[in-house]
């Protein structure tokens, strides 16, 4: 890879084929056709999911035992959907994140914490990353967020507790379809479409 600006688009690392790309601010992620995360970019928070905070001008596979079916980028953040519906995540953890019950960044995928959680035997079907807040549709239609909620991002009004998963009102609504976040917002979409 090269760090100048090509005038024509160019093919990103040696994987034959790419099935997903993720991107935002200085990083970049992509699945190959098995599934594979391949990152790059600014590693400082170890979003890459590389083990360490090293930067890198080309994709390099994740270490992670998980293949993915999607990923998603947040500032300095990266959280991916597995085969079997468990959301993991990686890097900047300042505002919980990563999901993880506290505020420790972390250099490579693991899964959010569930354990005792009124989570806990959800699977996630859809996933999306803002900024610094993460949103999820599990499989039963629920949808859930976590991370930061200066604007309002978690459709909640109050602040949840650091890496705690919150349930978007109202709790009755269970058709949830997919979910889409911005810097600062979050938008998602019912079965209805509404």
């Amino acid at each position: 890879g090269t760090m100048s600006l090509p005038a024509s688009p160019a093919k990103v690392g040696v994987a034959a084929s790419w099935k997903a790309v993720a991107a935002l601010g200085e990083i970049g992620c992509a699945l190959d056709t098995a599934g594979s995360a391949s990152c790059w970019g600014n590693g400082e928070s170890g979003q890459l999911g590389l083990g360490d905070t090293a930067s890198h001008d080309a994709p390099i596979e994740a270490a992670t035992m998980s293949f993915f079916l999607r990923i998603a980028a947040g500032r300095q953040h990266v959280c991916g959907l597995d085969p079997a519906g468990v959301a993991l995540c990686t890097g900047r953890n300042a505002n919980g994140q990563l999901g993880r019950g506290n505020n420790t960044p972390a250099t490579s995928f693991a899964p959010i914490v569930s354990a005792g959680k009124p989570w806990a035997n959800l699977l996630w079907k859809e996933l999306a990353t803002g900024e610094e807040h993460n949103c999820a549709v599990a499989g039963d239609g629920s949808l859930w967020c976590w991370g930061l909620n200066a604007s309002g991002q978690l459709g909640q009004a109050a602040n949840p507790a650091v890496g705690t998963l919150v349930q978007v009102l109202p709790l009755d609504t269970k058709n949830w379809t997919r979910v889409f976040a911005g810097q600062f917002h979050t938008c998602a979409t019912r079965a209805d479409h509404t």
